[in-house]
């Protein structure tokens, strides 16, 4: 069990004891502080191996408190991190430029706040340590090569990975292993990433691990939209280097675990009109370039995104017909007579949904 000393900063009293007995538990010897003066005279006396410090004090924010302890010669060294409820006054940026070493979003999170901890003592998810260290990363995507690409990434990070072919494997597989951490692709076959998220988030046993979705395509704003609103720590891009993912992983371990925000029928309604417009003004694009030609990536691309999506907003037929679309992309042979065949039952089907026909 560690024995680091932490000294813990907040003005809420539940707060504290809450942290106490939760860092305690885990071995580590607390000292706590319910204003920045009180911290400071704390810290003539005790030298923790890390600060805590909520960001809304009752005699000084958080942010003046880190430049202060880092401009004193006994404590300028002593890494710190700010407690934030993530509305006004502090972000990540504010809070490295005041001297501290990442976030940990409130409400802490009671079956995670030990490891957000394990992980800043060990150099903070933003540092060139290896932040995956002793944890498990879970990566869900159908595509075999996106996987292997991954796990050598996270692996850089020292991380273990397991791997799931597909949303539903994903659940079964988190179900079992209970990973630190969860990056899966948006689009799949049986339960697409949105979903499988939304089923983590309503699952009690899974529901603070946290989540990347990700993407190979431009990530759309619905999407954007869709994946804040189900509890998803981060939408991000997959790119060559995997940057933005390796960087959605640290922070995200760092935050914890969102709270998903409440159904919002009005916004889901929204995103499902928003969609359906969109494949029907793409499908009469495509058909109108079919003669001159049609780049065969993205068609497979988009016909991929369109069959996860309409499955997550419950259009199965949108959804077969673009499996089907994304199945004849894919294919050696192309033919555009095929092509314009499906493509033409796909936008009757969108201008069904939208109640043209």
């Amino acid at each position: 069990m560690p024995s680091e000393k932490l000294l813990i900063i907040d003005d809420d009293p539940i707060q504290l004891k809450l942290t106490r007995i939760l860092l305690s538990a885990k071995g580590y010897f607390v000292e706590t502080a319910e204003t920045g003066q009180l911290a400071m005279e704390v810290l003539a006396s005790f030298t923790p191996s890390l600060i805590i410090t909520d960001y809304h004090l009752p005699d000084i924010d958080g942010l003046e408190l880190a430049r202060q302890i880092r401009a004193n010669p006994g404590s300028g060294k002593i890494p710190i991190v700010m407690l934030t409820a993530g509305s006004g006054g502090v972000d990540e940026k504010s809070a490295r430029e005041a001297g501290c070493i990442g976030l940990i979003m409130k409400p802490i999170r009671a079956q995670t706040f030990a490891e957000q901890v394990r992980i800043f003592l060990q150099g903070g998810p933003a540092s060139g340590s290896q932040p995956g260290a002793g944890l498990l990363a879970l990566v869900v995507n159908d595509d075999a090569a996106e996987r292997r690409l991954l796990k050598e990434r996270l692996g850089a990070l020292g991380f273990t990975v397991a791997i799931a072919k597909d949303g539903a494997d994903g659940l079964e597989q988190a179900r079992k292993v209970k990973p630190a951490v969860i990056v899966s692709d948006i689009l799949m076959p049986r339960l697409d990433g949105f979903r499988m998220c939304s089923a983590i988030r309503g699952d009690i046993d899974l529901q603070n691990i946290p989540v990347v979705l990700t993407t190979s395509g431009s990530i759309q704003k619905n999407d954007e939209l869709m994946a804040h609103s189900i509890g998803a720590n981060a939408f991000v891009l997959r790119t060559a280097d995997m940057k933005d993912v390796v960087e959605a992983v640290r922070s995200s371990l760092a935050a914890g675990a969102p709270n998903a925000l409440p159904a919002d029928p009005a916004l889901i309604e929204s995103l499902r009109r928003y969609f359906l417009e969109e494949g029907e003004r793409q499908t009469i694009r495509l058909l109108d370039q079919i003669d001159s030609g049609i780049n065969r990536n993205a068609l497979r691309r988009l016909a991929h995104r369109w069959a996860g999506v309409a499955g997550t907003f419950g259009y199965p037929q949108i959804s077969e017909m673009a499996s089907e679309l994304e199945t004849i992309a894919q294919r050696g042979s192309f033919d555009p007579a095929q092509v314009r065949t499906v493509l033409q039952d796909l936008s009757g089907l969108f201008m069904e949904a939208l109640g043209r026909v």
